[in-house]
């Protein structure tokens, strides 16, 4: 589902009680856009926003977004509108709202990156089915100010590309190989495309990343976006925000019946020296791992 923004979300407090914010979208479902388009900008004089395709179009009511789309999934015209709350560290709300026993319905991901945030989005169902949205609007680094260093590393490794690739992404030949950066690291989460995964150690301490690009066998591409602290997300620090989003990407090609494994990755300037060390150990154990019987 892509959701186009151009305005920031007001900021709120979340208390234990309220765990979202206040309404920052509601989405409505119609045959035709262009058609209520006219009616809720032409007729009601509704200031419009943006319409990025035939199917989709945003007029603002006050502090509020109007999304008119046509109908998506079970969707129905006239029926099925959806109210968005705005909140802030989305995922440990969607997961305070799943341990209060609310149904869920899609965990949250990553909608559509703009010039200055990133839009998030959750869904979860009440108690009639309706459909309710959660959204965060995560603010972005300009690539200008991003304090980061490219490093590249590389390895020829006597073992076919898939049992590399299986190996590389597996929950056993992970804890195998990344132990030479941490002994006990782990991940939870998903290596697919558009997927929050969390890269973490022993201490629950780590980092919260998005599965910016899967190419099964061929590429992976890790967005990583903040630091976990004391189990807490942490997106928006200085720390994080001097280096935030920085990119970890593997290309895979065959060579010779075997592998080449090529990693970049782009890292804080007080790293540079730790990863130097670390990955040319990493792949040491992932090629052991990967060319033993």
């Amino acid at each position: 589902m892509t959701t186009v923004t151009g305005t920031t979300a007001t900021e709120n407090t979340i208390t234990k009680q309220q765990l979202t914010g206040e309404i920052g979208q509601i989405a409505l479902t119609v045959a035709n856009v262009n058609q209520a388009l006219q009616f809720y900008r032409d007729k009601l004089g509704l200031p419009f926003l943006f319409q990025p395709s035939e199917q989709l179009a945003f007029v603002q009511a006050g502090n509020t977004r109007i999304m008119l789309t046509t109908p998506q999934g079970e969707g129905k015209v006239g029926c099925n509108s959806v109210l968005y709350f705005t909140v802030d560290d989305i995922d440990t709300r969607y997961a305070e709202l799943l341990a209060k026993g609310v149904t869920a319905e899609r965990r949250p991901a990553l909608a559509v990156t703009m010039p200055d945030h990133e839009l998030w989005l959750g869904f979860i169902r009440d108690p009639e089915a309706n459909l309710i949205g959660l959204m965060e609007e995560k603010p972005l680094v300009q690539q200008s100010e991003r304090q980061v260093k490219t490093l590249h590393f590389g390895i020829d490794i006597q073992a076919p590309v898939q049992t590399v690739w299986q190996r590389m992404f597996s929950d056993v030949g992970y804890r195998n190989w990344t132990s030479a950066f941490c002994e006990g690291s782990y991940f939870k989460g998903s290596w697919q495309q558009g997927e929050t995964i969390r890269f973490l150690s022993p201490s629950g301490d780590g980092m919260v990343s998005h599965i910016a690009e899967h190419k099964p066998l061929q590429f992976m591409s890790i967005k990583h976006l903040g630091f976990i602290v004391d189990g807490k997300d942490d997106f928006t620090s200085d720390k994080v925000l001097s280096w935030a989003p920085a990119f970890e990407n593997y290309r895979f090609s065959e060579n010779g019946g075997g592998t080449r494994l090529e990693v970049e990755q782009e890292v804080a300037p007080e790293y540079e020296q730790y990863m130097q060390d670390s990955w040319p150990k990493a792949l040491q154990k992932l090629k052991a791992l990967c060319e033993q019987n």
